[in-house]
């Protein structure tokens, strides 16, 4: 028997002799009592699933040490871990890893003896108790003709099970589908399971999600975890994003792949509503706050401006196949193992050929977001585009982005990827079709905020305020009022020798006229408002 000494929740055992590193040691710890809850959401918990009291654990970020003797070290995950539980023998306790045993015992309860033996980080270990209902099921691994058990504690009867056999069954698409976009299920030879709980959303547990219903948000968010957050595992709490940011993007990938692009950009919209929440702050969270479990799974933050990066850089990438290529290749790399943000960021440079460090020091480590104030004009054949970015943060001055802006014709429209290198950029383009509107960001791949969208206009010289502006691509000319209203007009166009070609009232408001059946000349076209009369020249060149 060792002497030890505790201070607080830390306990110190001497050794006989000086150790060398690398040299290993064997320590056995014997424990008992009742566990101290941390506070109303972590550590042991009992509460009550569809009138049933169910029992479950929650360790992240920082609360294993209420229920168990660990090191809180990410950086060190165990090699493997048995989890031995006994409870009633109405009851079911599920856990890490495969169920090798449920052994009766002489006091008449029976213990649940599961055992993992992949590297498992100390809040991934978990326990849940209760008269559980099991349905299990396989999937299908991709690119082989193995199956993982998928294996479900669920507090609801018979009842509930069949009402919602259909989102379970759906396990079977989810983790099919994430085998194929981070590589395969890297607990493949254990399994995946779950169990329900009374607890409010879930938790990614290695091979054993707590949650608390089967909704296709939550299912595929806590299972990919098991990629992002449980075969790799964030090395510090300042790079939860590694966790959190790709289980919420997963998210996304689960709507475009399984039920329609309009579903995943509705998720993406609601995730970059909230990211603009929080106009300060980082996704990498500083050392000063790195032991606030708030801090650390802030849910604008960590979560959806986490996810809104992921998709910038699927943006900044245009190219599918190598963006998940560099999701499979960090996998690989890191797998049973931990790493950092800067690590991600190596294996994305690497895989891509491109220079991440300028995205990862504004959108990563700096704070805030863009704002734009945008300004256009078409002047004969050209458009004139000017950009002015500002930032929410002051920290972070600047956001070097690209940007799709959709062209807007008469009859079709254009995309130009725009870089914006500087606070103030100008650019210009040739067109010779009339330019109705431009839409910065049509797809919402960039995280910011369009403070103004201006169209510039040249005052017009007659007396009723219109222009004519000519559309070349389709024979059409523009009429545009600097002040429309519903007052009646009276459109009149004539040749040069005065032969009438079109008259007809109208609303005070934009049209266009077509000039296609017209010889190549020069026309009149006279507007009429009560008394007042102005004509401005056409010229056509077809």
């Amino acid at each position: 028997m060792a002497i030890f000494s505790r201070d607080s929740d830390e306990t110190f055992v001497p050794l006989e002799s000086p150790m060398q590193r690398g040299m290993l040691i064997s320590v056995q710890i014997f424990y008992h009592g009742t566990p101290r809850v941390s506070d109303s959401f972590y550590g042991i918990k009992t509460g009550w699933s569809h009138e049933k009291q169910v029992t479950w654990t929650l360790s992240e970020p920082l609360a294993a040490k209420y229920w168990f003797p660990c090191k809180q070290i990410l950086e060190d995950k165990a090699d493997s871990a048995w989890i031995f539980i006994t409870t009633s023998p109405e009851n079911k306790a599920g856990s890490n890893g495969l169920l090798t045993a449920i052994t009766a015992l002489p006091t008449g309860k029976v213990r649940y003896e599961w055992k993992t033996h992949y590297p498992i980080a100390y809040y991934l270990i978990s326990a849940t108790v209760c008269n559980y209902n099991e349905y299990s099921f396989y999937a299908k691994l991709a690119g082989s003709n193995d199956s993982i058990l998928i294996q479900n504690y669920i507090c609801g009867n018979s009842d509930y099970i069949q009402l919602h056999k259909q989102d379970i069954d759906r396990m079977k698409d989810y983790i099919e589908l994430y085998s194929k976009l981070f590589g395969a299920y890297p607990f493949k030879n254990e399994k995946y399971g779950t169990c329900q709980s009374a607890q409010k959303g879930g938790m990614e547990h290695q091979t054993m999600t707590t949650l608390e219903d089967y909704n296709l948000p939550l299912s595929v968010h806590e299972l990919s975890h098991q990629w992002f957050g449980d075969n790799v595992t964030c090395r510090t709490w300042n790079d939860i994003w590694l966790n959190e940011g790709f289980a919420t993007y997963s998210q996304y990938l689960a709507f475009q792949y399984l039920t329609s692009q309009n579903d995943a950009d509705n998720l993406m919209n609601s995730v970059q509503k909230s990211a603009l929440e929080k106009p300060e702050g980082s996704v990498y969270i500083p050392f000063y706050e790195a032991n606030d479990p708030a801090r650390i799974l802030d849910g604008n933050l960590s979560y959806n401006k986490g996810a809104a990066i992921i998709h910038m850089i699927r943006y900044k990438l245009q190219n599918d196949s190598l963006f998940f290529t560099v999701l499979k290749t960090y996998q690989n790399k890191f797998s049973g193992s931990t790493a950092t943000g800067d690590d991600f960021k190596n294996v994305l440079d690497s895989i891509s050929g491109m220079d991440f460090t300028s995205f990862f020091d504004q959108w990563y480590y700096g704070e805030g977001y863009p704002l734009y104030d945008i300004t256009w004009k078409q002047k004969n054949d050209t458009l004139f585009l000017t950009s002015v970015q500002s930032a929410t943060a002051p920290s972070t001055p600047l956001f070097t982005m690209p940007m799709n802006y959709r062209i807007h014709f008469l009859n079709g429209d254009t995309t130009l990827r725009l870089e914006q290198t500087s606070n103030v950029c100008n650019y210009s383009f040739p067109f010779h079709n009339y330019i109705v509107s431009v839409d910065p960001d049509p797809q919402h791949w960039i995280l910011k905020k369009i403070n103004s969208l201006q169209q510039q206009l040249d005052k017009p010289s007659n007396s009723l305020n219109f222009k004519v502006i000519s559309d070349y691509f389709s024979d059409n000319i523009r009429v545009h009022f600097l002040n429309p209203n519903s007052a009646t007009i009276t459109v009149h166009l004539s040749n040069m020798a005065g032969k009438l070609i079109f008259n007809e009232k109208r609303k005070k408001t934009d049209f266009s006229l077509s000039m296609l059946n017209l010889r190549k000349g020069i026309y009149l076209l006279t507007i009429t408002e009560g008394n007042e009369s102005a004509t401005e020249k056409i010229v056509t060149f077809h």
